[in-house]
């Protein structure tokens, strides 16, 4: 899918994360494309799509099931908010599916279909938010070992990175979730050099938000999409069911002949 492209840019020794650990610092630049970094991302975006498509949507009177494309309605209560009468007010021999009743059902499975989008973006937000990023390696430039050193004078370079179980959301500073934790140590010419927690983080925000949440990321590239689709639709089905009356008549509180008597 397209939003699983865009995560997959992300990980791997070769990924946008990959690069934005190498960019901490200009030693760290041929850490790219090593295996021993391992950068992964597990999201649910398939999952949480499905359920999206099998929860039925809908306001009062009508609703949608968005997997099979099955519109519902309570035709009482669309008679009512059409006419202000039920079904157990209708005038003799009067027509249920009305032109007036027709039309407002189109309205409304409009406006119900109007909510998609946001559904799609609140789903795909909500989501990737809580996908879980999972950073490990001992990756030497220089040197070997646990601490990339060498002998007999230490002028190892390299890293050791371990950003365990944590949710984008909590990297990407996400509203409700929780603070990140990591570790890196930096190593150049022998010499550590710190990296502040903020500073990693900052460095692995910056990718997500421009691949996945930020303005310019797949969810808002995503969500056009489904209004364009989510609009053809409704243009698509509005004439159909404007002509349903003059195919289908379905009338209440008939009062035929009785024995031949009126």
């Amino acid at each position: 899918s397209t939003v699983d492209a865009a995560v997959a840019t992300l990980t791997g020794p070769n990924g946008l994360l990959a690069g934005a650990i190498a960019g901490l610092n200009a030693a760290l630049t041929p850490i790219l494309g090593n295996p021993n970094l391992n950068i992964t991302i597990t999201t649910q975006v398939n999952q949480a799509l499905n359920t999206l498509l099998d929860t039925p949507i809908g306001d009062d009177v009508v609703t949608v099931n968005l997997r099979t494309g099955v519109v519902s309605a309570d035709l009482d209560e669309l008679l009512v908010d059409t006419t202000g009468r039920g079904l157990n007010s209708l005038d003799v021999d009067e027509e249920v599916l009305s032109a007036e009743v027709l039309n407002n059902l189109i309205t409304r499975v409009g406006n119900v279909l109007g909510t998609v989008p946001e559904l799609v973006r609140t789903t795909l937000t909500t989501t990737l938010n809580a996908a879980v990023l999972n950073i490990s390696g001992t990756v030497c430039v220089v040197g070997t070992g646990a601490t990339c050193s060498t002998t007999p004078i230490d002028l190892g370079t390299g890293v050791v990175i371990a950003v365990t179980n944590q949710t984008l959301g909590s990297i990407t500073g996400a509203p409700g979730s929780p603070a990140p934790a990591a570790t890196i140590t930096v190593k150049v010419a022998g010499a550590n050099v710190p990296i502040p927690l903020g500073t990693l983080v900052a460095a692995l925000a910056g990718p997500i938000n421009t691949v996945l949440l930020g303005p310019g990321g797949v969810v808002n590239t995503v969500v056009p999409t489904v209004t364009t689709a989510v609009t053809g639709i409704v243009t698509a089905i509005a004439p159909a069911v404007s002509l349903l009356n003059g195919v289908v008549s379905l009338r209440g509180n008939v009062q035929g002949d009785v024995d031949g008597v009126v």
